[in-house]
């Protein structure tokens, strides 16, 4: 089990060197900052959406009351 948990470690951090690498050499190569985020973000929704849909989906939606929706409109309209 410790073996599997430094693993995990390992590649995790093996990944950011990945991602801190491609971002300074597309920061170099004069990518805009706000493009580069963009396209991160939508690369981060497109892998870990299906993984949301694949490990809740057995799980019931809580229930959307209008408390709930009442402050996230304010949350929303002081941000």
């Amino acid at each position: 089990k410790e073996l599997g948990v430094v693993a995990i470690l390992f590649s995790i951090e093996f990944l950011d060197v990945i991602v801190y690498t491609v971002s300074k050499a597309a920061m170099k190569k004069g990518m805009n900052d706000f493009v580069f985020v963009m396209y991160s973000n939508a690369f981060a929704t497109c892998l870990l959406l299906p993984i949301t849909f694949f490990f809740y989906r057995k799980r019931p939606l809580p229930p959307l009351t209008y408390f709930i929706v009442a402050q996230l409109f304010i949350n929303g309209f002081l941000r």
